[in-house]
């Protein structure tokens, strides 16, 4: 009896990124997507084109995890004073003058699961603005910004903003230092 290579496949969940060789009628055939729905049976992958694959499990002869977030540049070479202008984007409603701290969102996130994450009032969609409970961010080229409310929205908002090509994220919290430390966010240097 055949092993399911997908049952050992180390963190498989919705929105992470899969490489798979598949059996098809034609041949062998390479997959290589976006997570978006695993079954008993099945998973469904979305390629970069944004085209969907079923993908029977019965057909995966191997599979293997591929970088879901891309990796960016370092944030501390980013200019601090726009940093500091992204983050207080009205938009976002943080005090201005609020501390502001850093991470690249692959040290935040591995995956692109965005569940959770909404239209703030007055958005239509999540193209450009995102809301998780109290908390709000934006995407700006390679840079997301958030006010982060709660602890618990930096996930889907990173994985949100990651989504939407973002590599970096500038953000103002109210939160204990410590808790932001133990997110992996660096306070930018005054």
């Amino acid at each position: 009896m055949r092993t399911d290579p997908l049952q050992k496949l180390a963190g498989l969940r919705v929105g992470v990124r899969v490489s798979m060789r598949v059996e098809t009628p034609e041949g062998t055939a390479d997959r290589l997507g976006l997570v978006l729905a695993l079954g008993p049976d099945h998973v469904v992958l979305e390629d970069r084109a944004g085209v969907r694959h079923r993908v029977e499990r019965a057909t995966v002869r191997l599979a293997r995890r591929v970088p879901t977030v891309a990796r960016g540049r370092n944030p501390r070479h980013a200019p601090p004073d726009l940093l500091r202008a992204l983050a207080a984007d009205a938009g976002l409603g943080a005090p201005v003058g609020a501390p502001c701290w850093i991470a690249r969102l692959c040290d935040l996130v591995d995956h692109l699961d965005d569940t959770g994450v909404t239209p703030p009032p007055g958005h239509a969609d999540t193209r450009g603005f995102a809301a998780r409970d109290g908390s709000r961010g934006l995407v700006n080229g390679e840079w997301a910004a958030f006010r982060l409310v709660e602890a618990e929205s930096l996930e889907p908002l990173a994985a949100w903003a990651a989504r939407r090509n973002a590599r970096n994220v500038v953000l103002t919290s109210s939160l204990p230092t410590e808790v932001l430390d133990d997110l992996g966010l660096a306070l930018l240097d005054p």
